[in-house]
């Protein structure tokens, strides 16, 4: 009987062990899987917190840029505004010069236009730009500026000289095809500006 007692003891052990030590091994896994399952949930809100903070970083950062742009944007606008009275009237008084045929009035009138042009180009570097695509815009603006100049330059080259060589004129025509080439830019620049950044 005490054989029996001792093997159903020691069974009733083993049973017991066994039963003890399976929920120990799932406690000992849930134990060790919670540790995993919890730091792979950091580790993915972390990385969640930092592309939400890197994303409201790039929010700042294009609403910063937009606030400079209409910034800068408007700060050409106001300039031109400035600038087109005094140019309309300077164009004004050198066509009038022109119409009267007088070569010397005609010189006169366009080296005070020269002196002027230059004026309002130093004006033009003057005016401070930030924004990457409105210094675009500033750049295109004086490059137009500056073409039209050197043309009205050869046009008036061409009315007082006596004889006008054939390369003068074709200087002329290749400056025109280039200022048209420019101002078609200029223009396209400005429309895509104005509706971002014009408020």
């Amino acid at each position: 009987m005490n054989k029996f007692t001792k093997i159903s003891t020691t069974a009733l052990f083993a049973i017991f062990l066994a039963a003890c030590d399976k929920p120990v091994e799932k406690k000992t896994e849930i134990t060790s899987s919670q540790p995993e399952a919890t730091q792979a949930a950091k580790v993915e809100d972390k990385k969640a917190e930092q592309i939400f903070v890197v994303e409201a970083q790039k929010t700042e950062q294009a609403l910063t840029i937009d606030s400079q742009g209409v910034e800068d944007y408007r700060k050409l606008e106001v300039w031109n505004a400035a600038q087109e009275k005094e140019m309309a009237a300077l164009r004004t008084e050198l066509q009038q010069k022109i119409a009267t045929q007088d070569k010397a009035q005609i010189r006169s009138a366009f080296t005070q236009f020269t002196a002027k042009v230059s004026d309002i180009l130093k004006s033009l570097d003057a005016v401070e730009i930030k924004n990457t695509e409105v210094q675009q815009l500033k750049e295109k603006l004086k490059e137009s500026l500056s073409l039209s100049h050197e043309l009205l330059s050869s046009a008036v080259n061409v009315m007082v000289s006596e004889n006008p060589s054939e390369e003068l004129q074709n200087e002329m025509k290749a400056k025109t095809d280039k200022l048209m080439q420019v101002s078609t830019e200029l223009q396209a620049i400005q429309t895509e500006l104005q509706q971002k950044f014009a408020k």
